[in-house]
């Protein structure tokens, strides 16, 4: 609930304002008015808690302007107009009320046309509408028997990586029919999720055609961070485009375990056994040190630099789910429990190896100059800027 009543709202708020400053600084004109107020649901913030956050977002949006992987001008050429959250929930009757007005904005003649023109246009709004969608509803004992035969559970949609079974919102839409039959059990619903993954899996393994590409290109299956030369992706067939694959605990495939046990194939391919779970994090941060011997071996065993040949970072995992590759460096300091692993290990490359000008030199004898919490922070952004489902950065990437 926090993250549709405050972290949304927060961040609409971090960008108009840092979308501001940065055109008053470059003498950039903008509409007026540029409503930079944070914009909370009344009901659900109280005054005194709406005006503390408020008090914040100035040094918020400073903090944005000064991360260097944040392009804030691109920002500011892109909006029109400033960011705004609205919000719809099961018991929104018109849609009026899910704009509750803490600041008296609405009350302008300016905005008068919004409660008669927002359902027809919404070009005509002063804002551009982020819209956070609540499907639930609060009930009193936290469950409720619907009339269709299901059971309404208060929060069970959290944590859907956990009980998912690898389900992906794509291929739910594309047999939703299959699910939303009433009739079926619950081992009905784990077969046909089991199978259609099969599917999935067979029908990427069989269309090799669907890889490749240049550095600064990107497929649905893997995505070049920059022009580093590394990519990250999780499809079986996609290192054929590849000098070095590394994997981080996803399935064993034949074609590269039979290719590491060949000493040309122990240069091209590492496999790192990383489980899922508690141990998977720690054997996550053990395998730091490993990946970068890896590389800074093949760097010496070869005549070309290692930083031009193309390095995937592969794992089963398509989805950075929390601050896992904070974990890799500052465990004494967060609590972990991201899945993603070749956004960490591709983290703990970057870190080690990267330099101003964004080539990368393989030597562990490199020292930097510091390590920080916002040089992390930083590179998660500049990752993400390529790799767009990673996601959910929490503690670390939050103003």
């Amino acid at each position: 609930m926090d993250s549709l009543t405050k972290t949304i709202p927060i961040w609409c708020a971090v960008i108009n304002y840092a979308v501001s400053e940065y055109r008053r600084r470059k003498n950039i004109l903008h509409i007026e008015p540029w409503d930079a107020h944070f914009h909370s649901l009344p009901s659900i913030t109280p005054p005194t808690e709406n005006a503390q956050i408020e008090a914040l977002i100035p040094q918020f949006a400073q903090k944005l302007l000064d991360c260097e992987t944040v392009d804030v001008g691109a920002v500011a050429a892109m909006l029109k107009k400033p960011l705004r959250a609205i919000w719809i929930a099961p018991d929104t009757r018109y849609f009026m009320n899910i704009i509750e007005d803490s600041h008296g904005v609405l009350s302008n003649h300016k905005y008068r046309h919004i409660k008669t023109s927002f359902c027809n246009d919404y070009d005509s709004l002063a804002f551009y509408p982020v819209v956070c969608l609540n499907a639930s509803r609060v009930v009193n004992d936290g469950s409720v028997r619907h009339e269709n035969g299901f059971y309404y559970v208060q929060g069970a949609a959290d944590d859907h990586e956990m009980w998912g079974m690898g389900l992906t919102p794509d291929l739910f839409w594309q047999h939703e029919a299959r699910f939303l039959d009433v009739s079926i059990t619950n081992e009905d619903c784990q077969r046909i999720i089991t199978e259609l993954l099969s599917k999935e899996t067979q029908s990427i393994n069989e269309n090799d055609h669907h890889f490749g590409g240049e550095i600064g290109c990107s497929s649905t299956l893997f995505d070049w961070i920059g022009q580093t030369g590394i990519a990250i992706g999780k499809p079986p067939h996609c290192w054929d485009h590849f000098d070095v694959v590394i994997n981080c605990g996803a399935p064993e495939y034949l074609q590269m375990s039979e290719l590491s046990k060949t000493p040309a194939g122990k240069q091209k391919y590492l496999y790192l056994n990383i489980t899922e779970g508690k141990r998977g994090q720690y054997a996550l941060y053990d395998s730091i040190p490993t990946v970068l011997q890896f590389l800074v071996a093949i760097n010496n065993n070869k005549n070309d630099v290692v930083g031009q040949q193309k390095i995937l970072v592969h794992c089963a995992q398509g989805i950075f789910h929390s601050h896992s590759a904070m974990f890799v460096y500052l465990i004494n300091e967060f609590s972990c429990t991201g899945k993603d692993r070749s956004v960490a290990i591709t983290l703990a490359i970057l870190i080690q190896f990267l330099q101003d000008d964004f080539s990368l030199k393989y030597d562990l004898k490199s020292v930097k100059n510091s390590v920080t919490k916002k040089s992390i922070q930083n590179l998660l952004i500049f990752i993400q800027k390529y790799r767009h489902v990673v996601r959910n950065f929490q503690s670390i990437a939050k103003p």
